[in-house]
């Protein structure tokens, strides 16, 4: 179903769900193909057949390993030659749908909940070091109250001793 990225024409991008949809195709038609006991000489035989004149043994490898695309008439053509339903090869099954659809809610509920956890402990952080600066402005502000304080005194002391000299 998909080549390299740069050997065909509006290829899927890799890593995505479309990539793993076409994966979950490929798999289902060679799953079909097994259990009705075909071997990939006998599909390639029955698409020739079915007017499809460039398929070989070689086209059923290349397209059950992913490296050459399928095109919906095929498609339509190895479904009903396997005696499946096109619409049941693309879609994934009901529970298949529904578990992955849980799977991806329950890991993005537990990512979510961890992000929330990490941003209220963020958020004390912060607050703690919002309060250790407070703390440190107001000792600030206290030692230099005490080191004009103590200037004034030294001050006050340095002129009483001037006037005594004096």
């Amino acid at each position: 179903m998909r080549a390299g990225p740069a050997s065909r024409r509006n290829a899927t991008p890799v890593g995505t769900a479309e990539e793993e949809a076409e994966r979950q195709v490929i798999a289902r038609l060679r799953a079909a193909r097994q259990a009705a006991g075909l071997s990939q000489q006998a599909i390639a035989d029955a698409m020739v057949s079915r007017g499809f004149a460039n398929w070989s043994q070689p086209t059923v490898v290349r397209v059950e390993g992913g490296e050459r695309p399928l095109r919906i008439a095929e498609l339509v053509a190895l479904s009903s030659l396997l005696g499946v339903d096109p619409a049941a090869v693309v879609s994934a099954p009901a529970d298949e749908t529904r578990a992955a659809s849980l799977e991806l809610l329950t890991n993005r509920s537990a990512a979510l909940d961890l992000a929330v956890r990490e941003d209220l402990e963020a958020q004390l952080r912060l607050q703690r070091a919002r309060d250790e600066l407070a703390a440190a402005e107001r000792a600030a502000e206290e030692a230099s109250r005490r080191r004009a304080a103590a200037a004034a005194a030294h001050e006050v002391a340095r002129m009483r001793a001037a006037w005594r000299e004096g």
